[in-house]
């Protein structure tokens, strides 16, 4: 050793002077000595430059290895430099992480539309079909195709959520409590056999949130916990506080900024999970359930939820030593107000009073779902007018007196907004009611503009009575 930078020998917990003139391979651990020592013999012998990476510990080095020639040409001296790259790893590793799901929204934003008119057309006739008095064998199959679809349009919602911009209006809310609540929600489905350990601190947690989100996040975690302790187990949920500074964030947290973090952790003794699967945990579709029970789409949500709350969440487990997810928010400044922070109720369609009979204009390029939307008005007592066209629709309104006009968002021509706009301008005053597969199709601002009210594809006949009735309210 000739030469050494501080850096360089503080790495190797040692000093520039008291390396000098000592053997390299006294300072090279030993489980990486063979592949260095190799290297460096290659470049003292072609005297030929050289790159290569390994690992220690939490570092990732890029080595790069240069040879220095005499007169002769004879390699006498190599210099030697490494770069801990260790950040610019996990970086890139985020960004593969995020283009994952990026590409998983375009994808399922593309198709959603078109799946969601073929799920309706299930849903509407499925619904029909048991208001026949269906009995028997026939009415349990019934019940189960109607589960089946709803649990595919919930799917492709938790599909969407993959590529809808974070601008939801987060409140803050005390993240204790938040937790507590959803897990009065999650206690009823834990087996006997497994049992539930709390630690959460007696002091309010603020952080900016979406309490609906946060519950859909725990219960998640919670439920894929259970499902891998079969046999029983331990599932623990604990909160604490964590203080990340400069150095914690560079090597462990490089998307999050210094400062202060609530930690959620959800813990149990189940099987665990090898590196592998660790590596593809937070992948949409990537699951360690056997087929058929699980989406794989559990974790990507919570992966989701939690970077739009600006945190992060990270997976610790070995097979069989169990797994814990840790989940870390922002913690917020405590609202001065006196009180503490509260859990805001999502918003719900309250039930409504039957509406009186209505003649609906209905406008909806598919065939088969306008159909369907026909009959399920019918069902509740109404009258429809259909139409596949923009054009037609206008024609229609000036022949006809309609109490609601359906609109569907995505149609040939003029779209659900542009033909609702014409409308107004036109003179029509009567109540617009957009149905859509992809909320993000339409703006919450072209919403308000003109008076709309909107129902997301697939909806069921009470759904659609409910949104027929509040879009009358606003009238």
């Amino acid at each position: 050793m000739l030469a050494c930078n501080a850096t360089g020998a503080g790495r190797l917990g040692t000093t520039p002077d008291a390396m000098l003139g000592r053997m390299l391979e006294d300072y090279i651990p030993d489980d990486l000595r063979n592949r260095r020592h190799d290297v460096l013999a290659s470049v003292v012998a072609t005297a030929t430059p050289a790159t290569f990476r390994d690992a220690r510990g939490i570092h990732i080095f890029d080595h790069s290895l240069y040879p220095i020639t005499d007169e002769t040409g004879r390699v006498h001296r190599v210099a030697w430099l490494a770069e801990d790259v260790a950040h610019e790893v996990a970086l890139e590793r985020q960004l593969r992480q995020a283009q994952k799901m990026e590409a998983v929204g375009t994808l399922a934003g593309g198709i959603a539309h078109d799946f969601n008119n073929i799920l309706g057309v299930i849903m509407s006739n499925i619904e029909m079909l048991r208001g026949t008095g269906l009995t028997g064998r026939a009415a349990t199959r019934a019940d189960r195709i109607l589960r089946a679809a709803l649990r595919a349009r919930e799917v492709v919602r938790q599909l969407l959520a993959f590529g809808r911009p974070a601008d939801e209006p987060y409140v803050t809310l005390d993240l204790c409590r938040t937790v507590a609540d959803a897990l009065h929600l999650v206690k009823p489905s834990i087996p006997a056999s497994v049992t539930l350990r709390t630690l959460l601190p007696a002091t309010p947690l603020p952080v900016h949130g979406d309490a609906t989100q946060i519950h859909q996040v725990l219960l998640n975690l919670c439920t894929n916990a259970v499902h891998a302790m079969p046999d029983g187990g331990l599932l623990d949920v604990s909160l604490e506080t964590l203080d990340l500074g400069g150095d914690d964030v560079l090597r462990g947290y490089p998307e999050l900024s210094p400062g202060r973090y609530v930690c959620l952790s959800v813990a149990d003794s189940g099987l665990g999970m090898t590196a592998h699967q660790l590596e593809r945990m937070f992948e949409p579709f990537f699951t360690t359930k056997p087929q058929g029970t699980g989406s794989g789409l559990g974790l990507s949500m919570v992966h989701g939820i939690i970077r739009k709350h600006g945190g992060t969440v990270r997976a610790h487990s070995q097979p069989g030593q169990g797994a814990r997810f840790d989940v870390l928010l922002p913690l917020a400044d405590m609202p001065d107000t006196g009180t503490t922070p509260a859990d805001i109720a999502p918003a719900t369609v309250p039930d409504m009073p039957k509406s009186p009979p209505l003649h609906v204009l209905v406008v909806d390029d598919e065939h088969d779902f306008r159909q369907s939307v026909a009959e399920m008005l019918h069902a509740l007592g109404h009258r429809s007018t259909g139409t596949d066209s923009a054009d037609d629709a206008l024609r229609l309104l000036a022949a006809g007196r309609y109490d609601v006009a359906l609109l569907d968002v995505r149609m040939p021509g003029l779209s659900g907004p542009e033909l609702a706009r014409t409308i107004r301008e036109r003179g029509f005053a009567l109540p617009l009611v957009v149905c859509t597969g992809n909320e993000c199709d339409i703006t919450p601002e072209e919403l308000a503009e003109m008076g709309l009210t909107l129902i997301g594809k697939p909806f069921t006949g009470d759904e659609l009575s409910k949104h027929l009735h509040i879009a009358l309210k606003k009238a």
